[in-house]
C-alpha cells in the first residue's frame, strides 16, 4: 500500500481514537473503584465489581490488540544506529533473531 496523505490521515485519526479509547476506559475504571470505595451497600458493591470486571476485561483485549499490531508493524525490531548521507536519514531495520 502506497503511503499517501489519505492513508497517513486515516492513520492519525485512528491512533489519536485507539488514545481517546483507552483514557475513557481508565477514567470509567478510576469511578468504578471511587464509587466502590464509598458505597456501603454489599449489593451494589456486587454490581460495581461486575462491571469493573468487564471494564478490565474490555482494557486488557485492546491492550493485547495494541500489543499484537505493534509487533506485527516491526516494534519488536531494534534500530541499528543510522548514517546521514546527502542530507538524508537512512535507518536499517534488523530483526531481532
Amino acid at each position: 500500500m502506497p503511503v499517501t496523505t489519505n492513508y497517513a490521515n486515516i492513520a492519525y485519526i485512528d491512533s489519536v481514537r485507539e488514545e481517546l479509547r483507552g483514557m475513557a476506559l481508565w477514567k470509567i475504571i478510576e469511578l468504578l473503584l471511587e464509587q466502590l470505595s464509598i458505597t456501603p451497600h454489599a449489593q451494589y458493591q456486587a454490581v460495581l465489581l461486575e462491571e469493573l470486571a468487564n471494564v478490565c476485561a474490555f482494557e486488557y483485549a485492546r491492550a493485547q490488540a495494541d500489543f499484537r499490531r505493534y509487533m506485527m508493524d516491526g516494534y519488536c525490531c531494534r534500530m541499528v544506529p543510522y548514517r546521514v548521507m546527502d542530507g538524508f536519514v537512512n535507518l536499517t531495520i534488523v530483526r531481532d533473531q
